[in-house]
């Protein structure tokens, strides 16, 4: 990951810390000393993790398959945090600054619009039904898209190679198992939104609920 991509996740971090305090930046010792720091989510609170990315809205993020495979392995919950914001051309913007003039442009300019808490099996399955094949470094990546959560948010219909597809069915998902939120004028930053397993983030879903961002 380039310098400029990790100023832009390090802002989206703050910003979440801001809104729940409670989260402080992973150490190694919060998952046991064998844990290997790169496969740890961003932020930790004692006893839930977050795997925060931040992309432009249009382009969306790329979540990592080693976070996709080792995340479950973990002892504590993990759930992720996709943040969507307005700055266009942000890398360019940024480039040519120092770290100290990245977080200063970033914390003047770069907006979050919506944020999404996403489920560990959603990002999978969209990693599985999305992945491409990248001809420079020969290696699979996936571009994650606001559109693709709002899909599975409002179980909407879309197109892919000229034919309708509903989530269920292209990302192998059973909905109803899933609590299902669009974003909501419901925090202090940003609105969020919710995709998480009733049973499996029973844990994420429970900390959302004493912070108000899903109503009781």
């Amino acid at each position: 990951m380039g310098k400029v991509q990790i100023s832009i996740g390090t802002r989206f971090e703050n910003i979440l810390m801001e809104d729940f305090p409670e989260f402080y930046p992973s150490r190694q010792g919060d998952w046991g000393t064998r844990q290997d720091l790169k496969v740890l989510p961003d932020l930790f609170n004692g006893a839930l993790g977050l795997e925060a990315k931040a992309g432009y809205r249009n382009y969306g993020t790329r979540p990592k398959l080693y976070q996709i495979e080792n995340f479950p392995t973990l002892e504590s919950p993990v759930a992720y945090v996709f943040g969507f914001h307005g700055l266009e051309g942000s890398l360019k913007k940024v480039t040519q600054k120092t770290k100290w003039g990245r977080e200063r442009y970033l914390k003047e300019h770069m907006n979050i619009l919506r944020a999404y808490f996403v489920s560990q099996t959603i990002v999978s399955k969209i990693w599985d039904a999305e992945a491409r094949a990248s001809k420079k470094r020969q290696e699979y990546y996936c571009v994650l898209k606001e559109r693709f959560l709002k899909n599975i948010i409002q179980n909407n219909t879309f197109e892919r190679k000229e034919r309708v597809c509903k989530p269920e069915i292209y990302y192998d998902l059973q909905l109803k198992d899933y609590l299902r939120l669009m974003p909501e004028d419901n925090f202090n930053n940003f609105p969020y939104g919710v995709i998480l397993h009733k049973r499996q983030d029973k844990e994420v879903i429970g900390f959302l609920k004493e912070q108000g961002v899903i109503k009781k």
